[in-house]
């Protein structure tokens, strides 16, 4: 076997976006692609909203904003932790602004909000006209918080897992995980982000970072003198990546600034930036534009951001055209620069936010003293930290979303279809056909996805579609297929298994990353190839009259969930052999592995939704 398929699509692909005609047709897209990331971070349902038990520790006041750390509870037991800046003589009104941050990992890994370029690493930013300020250009994470602050907002910095002073999950596993070493679980009845298990809940890091952000904009919309109609979010690189997917999620920021991230190119290098399910047949471009009419501002340097003015971004143009929201969108061009949010950009991003949050007319940074960690910490000296958080979170997020879905069969049934309809094919393919004799014949479709079918019988009365593991014999018919030969309507036979697809492991040649996010975050499963492939024989043989759906042996799952996404499509289905289960794939390499599908109740779950009557034998063909 293979051990890597170079035909799959991976991160560094690329990822154009086609903006729709009108506007009713985005808006159509725009929603089928926010069920689409909502399932895939594991936030359908949305999980419950438990006490934020948010704790203020004052820092001082500098240059006229007042520093607190600030810590949160966004899921039971796991804590956020972060600063809160103002401006200490405002009362208000005053705009929010929620600032999650990239990858800066210097002097150390995991640096993030107390970063520090060093000596030599200023004294390079100076040279080159980054920065201007020696000391306070020194965090420039820092350095934005503060400067908004003073332009009268209330800012909120948080931070990324495993950064700074977020312990409880490691920044070796969140952001540089590199094979999954669970995939059963462990003896306590455990288990570990990455893993079969975990993905099959789609539980995964962009997914926490996810509900981090919605629960600090929860956290930010609450403090006193703070406008909820002027919320803004600005982040670089993986804070980009943050911050537009809460574009995509939450319709509280009005004005969104992802700096050096958005393209055309690389999606995400890091395990935080990639789910199983998040972009499949879709990118960073049209998930940044799920924005749209609302203020969207961006920023390019001398990284994968440098097409963008080519490529990506008259196309995003076009659409706010459709909206007549042309001056709510802005690139910035700095090619003169490597990956940053140095004082330049950030100077954009001022201007921007001023302008969308209705902040008054930006002056420059000026010279500051740089607060030590020291001085932004969210504990006080000795308090005791939380231990321990990963599985913790992922029994508790498992569990609330098993006794949501429970109490409401419509929210599973509806992830059903989203799950089942991510990348499927458009359109009813025109089939050929070839006598074959003995009343048989072969039909061979224009569409490189439709199989080719075996079809018999006579022009009139419900059309019978059997979806079979490997087509039989229809000279020397098994036993299952002589029966149905018995009746003489017309019957159709489909073998959805695609040869040359079905590779296992399916793992990108280019990724050395043994992690399912970096196959499944832009492929599809080949559990959904194959019941996209059925889906296409189904819409053509539904022209012929109504359709009863056979599925054999260990085609009867794929069955099972063409009843879901044929819909109307489908009168009747009858399974032989319906004793699979998702959750005996206990490795994401497994050929019927299929992410989010334990998330929503395994194949019973799949059996509930509603749809034409369901029969299911005990006999194996």
């Amino acid at each position: 076997m293979d051990d890597g398929d170079p035909a799959l699509i991976t991160l560094h692909g690329h990822f154009p976006f086609a903006p729709p005609a009108d506007r009713a047709a985005w808006r159509r897209r725009a929603a089928a692609l926010r069920r689409q990331v909502r399932l895939a971070l594991g936030l359908w349902p949305w999980p419950t909203r438990t006490p934020l038990d948010a704790v203020l520790r004052p820092r001082g006041v500098h240059d006229g904003v007042a520093v607190a750390g600030v810590r949160f509870t966004s899921f039971p037991g796991f804590t956020v932790t972060g600063n809160l800046y103002r401006p200490a003589a405002a009362g208000g009104p005053l705009a929010g602004v929620l600032s999650p941050h990239g990858h800066w990992n210097v002097p150390c890994e995991g640096a993030g909000r107390f970063m520090d370029h060093g000596d030599e690493g200023i004294a390079r930013e100076l040279a080159s006209g980054a920065e201007s300020d020696p000391d306070g250009g020194r965090n420039p994470i820092q350095a934005r918080c503060i400067h908004l602050a003073r332009l009268g907002c209330v800012v909120l910095q948080i931070d990324m897992l495993g950064c700074a002073e977020s312990a409880q999950i490691p920044y070796a596993v969140a952001h540089r995980f590199y094979r999954c070493a669970d995939e059963r679980g462990d003896d306590d009845g455990s288990w570990h982000l990455f893993g079969a298990r975990a993905e099959g809940l789609a539980q995964n890091v962009v997914g926490i970072q996810a509900w981090n952000a919605i629960r600090a904009l929860d956290l930010l919309c609450a403090q006193p003198g703070v406008d909820p109609a002027r919320i803004g979010v600005t982040g670089e690189s993986g804070g980009g990546t943050q911050t537009f997917l809460l574009g995509a999620l939450d319709p509280r920021p009005r004005a969104l600034f992802p700096a050096v991230m958005v393209s055309t190119g690389m999606q995400g290098g890091c395990t935080c930036e990639n789910a199983s399910l998040l972009r499949i047949a879709t990118g960073n471009v049209e998930l940044a534009a799920l924005a749209a009419p609302r203020a969207l501002g961006l920023t390019t340097a001398d990284d994968w951001t440098r097409t963008m003015p080519a490529d990506g971004f008259p196309q995003l143009r076009r659409l706010y055209a459709l909206h007549g929201a042309e001056d709510r969108l802005e690139l910035h061009r700095f090619p003169q620069f490597p990956h940053n949010f140095n004082q330049p950009a950030r100077q954009a991003m001022y201007r921007f936010m001023a302008r969308h949050l209705r902040l008054g007319e930006p002056p420059a940074e000026i010279p500051r003293r740089r607060l030590p960690p020291a001085g932004l910490s969210a504990w006080d000296a000795g308090e005791p930290r939380p231990a321990g958080g990963e599985q913790a979170i992922l029994r508790w997020w498992g569990e609330d979303a098993r006794t949501r879905l429970s109490a409401s069969p419509h929210a599973q049934a509806a992830g059903w279809r989203i799950l089942l309809a991510i990348g499927a094919p458009a359109g009813v393919p025109r089939y050929a056909a070839q006598d074959l004799g003995s009343g048989w014949r072969r039909l061979t479709a224009d569409h490189p996805e439709a199989p080719p079918c075996l079809v018999t019988g006579g022009v009139a009365g419900s059309v019978r579609l059997v979806l079979a593991p490997a087509a039989p014999d229809p000279v020397q018919p098994p036993p299952w297929l002589a029966a149905l030969l018995a009746d003489p309507a017309p019957l159709w036979l489909v073998e959805p298994w695609q040869p040359a697809l079905e590779r296992n492991p399916m793992v990108p040649s280019r990724e050395p990353r043994a992690v399912p996010a970096y196959t499944y975050g832009y492929n599809r499963p080949l559990f959904l190839r194959r019941l996209h492939r059925a889906l296409l024989a189904l819409r053509a043989a539904a022209t012929a009259g109504p359709v009863e759906l056979v599925g054999m042996g260990a085609a009867a799952p794929l069955a099972a969930a063409l009843r879901v996404l044929g819909g109307p499509l489908v009168a009747r289905t009858t399974l032989e052999n319906g004793r699979f289960r998702f959750a005996a794939c206990d490795h994401w390499r497994h050929p019927d592995f299929l992410p989010a599908a334990l998330r929503l109740g395994d194949l019973p779950g799949l059996f509930a939704c509603p749809g034409g009557p369901i029969l299911i034998g005990g006999h194996t063909p």
